[in-house]
């Protein structure tokens, strides 16, 4: 019995992992940026635990075969988290998971303080994000924004703007930019260089690193 509920569990968790049925998730939960998690949640311990819990006559062999099996589907069909391919690189213990630039301007945002929302690329509000939470961003990453569309007082749709700006996904005129940037109260953008040209007189250079230039709203 023990090993039926633990192959049921396996094949759930293989049919989590079907493109239809994530997308149906997706919609259900109402974004799809944790949606691939729950693939692991199910066969993950169980696997563990077939493959770990010995019985008094030693491993039931069905369990001991189903176990490996998915596990093997797993290894062959997945993606290790550490490839290269994920984006990511192995590092000795308490390294920071971000990369080294968008670490340097988000120090520099937090010493900075800004007194209302400031606009970073993604990965700065990520660094920004774990080093303290008294400061707020326009925006993160697109999927945790756009459930918020239907709400106009969460103005998702000048958060999703500015962020595809800053993150170089599309350009803005001087009239868009200072139309959203007004709207969600930003008093700090920090981006590439060439944004100043956007941004026009109301806002100050005030510090520049690596492939970012910060600027300042200028009271009027």
């Amino acid at each position: 019995m023990a090993t039926a509920t633990a192959a049921a569990s396996v094949v759930v968790g293989m049919v989590l992992a079907l493109p239809p049925v994530t997308d149906l998730l997706a919609v259900v939960m109402g974004t799809d940026a944790i949606v691939w998690r729950v693939v692991w949640v199910v066969p993950v311990p169980l696997l563990v635990g077939m493959l770990a819990a010995p019985t008094r006559r030693g491993p039931r062999p069905a369990a001991t075969v189903v176990g490996l099996a998915a596990a093997l589907t797993l290894v062959v069909g997945g993606q290790a988290v550490w490839s290269a391919q994920n984006g990511a690189v192995l590092a000795a213990p308490g390294t920071w998971k971000v990369h080294a630039d968008d670490l340097v301007t988000a120090r520099w945002v937090v010493a900075h303080a800004p007194a209302g929302r400031y606009l970073a690329r993604e990965g700065v509000v990520a660094a920004v994000g774990t080093t303290t939470a008294d400061l707020a961003p326009v925006g993160s990453r697109p999927g945790y924004i756009e459930p918020y569309l239907e709400l106009p007082e969460a103005h998702a749709a000048d958060r999703l703007l500015l962020q595809a700006w800053v993150d170089g996904a599309r350009e803005l005129t001087g009239t868009e930019a200072a139309e959203a940037l007004a709207t969600l109260d930003v008093r700090l953008v920090c981006g590439r260089p060439a944004m100043g040209d956007v941004l026009g007189d109301r806002w100050a250079a005030v510090w520049s690193g690596g492939p970012d230039t910060c600027w300042d709203l200028v009271p009027s």
